[in-house]
C-alpha cells in the first residue's frame, strides 16, 4: 500500500507541477508574441496587439469563470460560450497577422511573429490537455481497494492480539484518508483545496504589462 501510494503521489505531483509550468510558459509566450507584433510598426502593430490583448483577456476570464466537472470524462467543463469566444478571437488575430504578411516590408517580421503566435495557441491547447491527463481508473480502484483491505487486516490483527489501541486506529485511518485525498486533489487542481490559481497571476501580469 505504501509503495503504491508513493508512486501515485509522485506522479500526481509531477502532473501538478507540469500544469503550473504551462501557465508560466503561456504567460511568457503571450509577452513574446506581444513584443514581436510590435515590430510591424504603426497602426498595424497597434491593431494586432489589441487583438492579442483581447485574446489573453479571454484566456484569463475562462479560468476565472465558475465551471463544472464531468465525472464520466473526468474533465472540467468550462463555459462553451467563452470557449467559442476564444476560438473566434484566436482566428481573428491569426487572420489579421497573416493578412499583413504579404506586404513586402512585413515579411521579415512575419517570420518572427507568426511562430510566436503559433506557440501561444499551442500552449493553450497543451493546458487543456494537461487538465485531462490523469492516471487510469484502475489505479484509483486499486488505491481505495487496498485501503479497505489494509484496514480490514489491521482490524483482524488487533482482534487476534486481544488488544485495541484507539490511537493506532485513528492514526492509521487518518493517514490513509489524507494520503488518498491528496492524491485525488492534486489531479484536479481547480476543484479541491490544492489549487493552481496562485500561478494564474503570471498570465494576468503579462496582460497588465502589455502596452
Amino acid at each position: 500500500m505504501g509503495l503504491l501510494l508513493a508512486f501515485t503521489i509522485s506522479g500526481a505531483l509531477q502532473r501538478f507541477d507540469d500544469r503550473r509550468q504551462l501557465v508560466v510558459q503561456e504567460a511568457a509566450a503571450a509577452t513574446t508574441a506581444h513584443d514581436r507584433l510590435g515590430l510591424f510598426g504603426g497602426d498595424d502593430a497597434r491593431k494586432l496587439q489589441d487583438r492579442l490583448k483581447d485574446y489573453v483577456r479571454a484566456r484569463i476570464d475562462l479560468y476565472r469563470m465558475p465551471h463544472d466537472f464531468l465525472l464520466p470524462q473526468r474533465a472540467e467543463d468550462f463555459s462553451d460560450q467563452q470557449e467559442s469566444n476564444l476560438l473566434e478571437l484566436k482566428d481573428r488575430l491569426w487572420d489579421a497577422a497573416v493578412a499583413a504578411c504579404p506586404q513586402p516590408g512585413f515579411r521579415p517580421v512575419c517570420g518572427l511573429s507568426l511562430p510566436a503566435l503559433n506557440t501561444l495557441f499551442e500552449l493553450a491547447r497543451r493546458r487543456a490537455g494537461a487538465a485531462e491527463k490523469h492516471p487510469p481508473e484502475i489505479i484509483y480502484f486499486m488505491l481505495f481497494g487496498l485501503g479497505l483491505g489494509c484496514s480490514l487486516l489491521v482490524g483482524f490483527g488487533m482482534a487476534a492480539n486481544a488488544g485495541r489501541s484507539s490511537i493506532h486506529m485513528v492514526l492509521f485511518a487518518a493517514t490513509l484518508t489524507v494520503a488518498l485525498y491528496i492524491v485525488t486533489d492534486m489531479e484536479y487542481p481547480r476543484l479541491g483545496l490544492i489549487r493552481i490559481e496562485s500561478f494564474d497571476h503570471f498570465l494576468t501580469d503579462a496582460y497588465a504589462q502589455m502596452r
